[in-house]
């Protein structure tokens, strides 16, 4: 059959070769390639694995994603389509040029090369900016109390609970929490950690209060400005309620840095079954007894935050 001078086969010998693959599998063969299929393949790759002649590796196409992923994909499909496969130096330019393009628009104020390893190596280079602000937590005016609250999740939803501390004008406790909630969102540990604080207060004759919390959506919806979700409606009403029966009210959003004392005592609520009481210093847990010494005395702290923008090293 292979060796004669007749180059013609018979078909007729086909029938007795055994199908292998099923029409529906050929189908699927001959199907173009989808954008989530490459994707499954592009993040199959190892990202340490050695580039090839282009110096593009496996971790810079996972990187590039989002930025690559249409010219890719047409590349593909084009040679799918039975062309030859662009070459790798045209497909590296369209990938460098929509990727210079992104960056100069995003960050005018930096000069960009022109070459992929310049590029990449200043990339590297650059780091964020990062804002420092100094946070202080503050004694309440004369006559008057400070309520700090807070809630925690272990997950979101999870398991939840709250801690809270009321301190005088001069910045001694007057009662503290830790609070077992059960399960639910941490909007809803935030929400019912201020609510069972303020009743407390409102019980035990503590009518002038400033509620500081460092949930920004728990002031708005407390100051009307935002609506809540519907899941915890309910207890956002029964916290307006309680506000209500206040002679005067001030709610404040702060930084978690000067709400350090609530914050802790919202984690411990997470090793107890019930509610926990604290009247004086020495009943507090040992985690907060710091921070409660930190800022009773107005010791600053500093919050850092990355900003979006970066900066070119010197």
């Amino acid at each position: 059959m292979f060796t004669g001078h007749n180059r013609r086969i018979d078909e007729r010998i086909l029938q007795y070769l055994p199908t292998l693959v099923t029409p529906e599998q050929n189908q699927k063969l001959q199907e173009m390639p989808t954008l989530e299929e490459l994707k499954q393949v592009v993040f199959a790759m190892n990202p340490n694995s050695a580039p090839g002649p282009d110096g593009i590796g496996g971790k810079f196409y996972k990187a590039c994603w989002n930025i690559i992923k249409e010219d890719l994909l047409v590349a593909v499909q084009h040679f799918f389509c039975g062309h030859i496969m662009p070459n790798s130096r045209r497909v590296k330019y369209m990938i460098l040029k929509d990727i210079l393009h992104l960056l100069n628009t995003v960050f005018p104020y930096i000069c960009w090369p022109a070459q992929w390893t310049e590029v990449v190596d200043l990339i590297a280079s650059c780091k964020h900016d990062v804002k420092v602000t100094s946070v202080i937590w503050k004694t309440p005016p004369p006559n008057s109390y400070k309520l700090n609250t807070d809630g925690s999740a272990l997950q979101n939803p999870g398991k939840i609970g709250g801690g809270g501390i009321l301190r005088d004008e001069q910045g001694k406790i007057i009662y503290a929490f830790a609070l077992p909630l059960g399960e639910g969102t941490n909007n809803q540990a935030e929400t019912q950690a201020a609510s069972y604080g303020l009743n407390w207060c409102i019980q035990h004759g503590y009518k002038k209060i400033i509620l500081e919390v460092d949930s920004e959506l728990l002031t708005r919806w407390i100051l009307q400005t935002s609506t809540p979700p519907w899941r915890i409606q309910k207890f956002v009403q029964e916290l307006q309620n309680l506000v209500s029966q206040c002679e005067v009210f001030q709610c404040n959003h702060i930084y978690r840095e000067a709400n350090s004392t609530a914050d802790f005592l919202s984690k411990q609520s997470h090793k107890k079954d019930i509610t926990q009481h604290y009247y004086i210093y020495n009943q507090l847990p040992h985690a907060a007894r710091g921070s409660y010494i930190l800022e009773k005395m107005g010791v600053q702290s500093f919050r850092r935050k990355k900003l979006k923008r970066i900066k070119k090293p010197p």
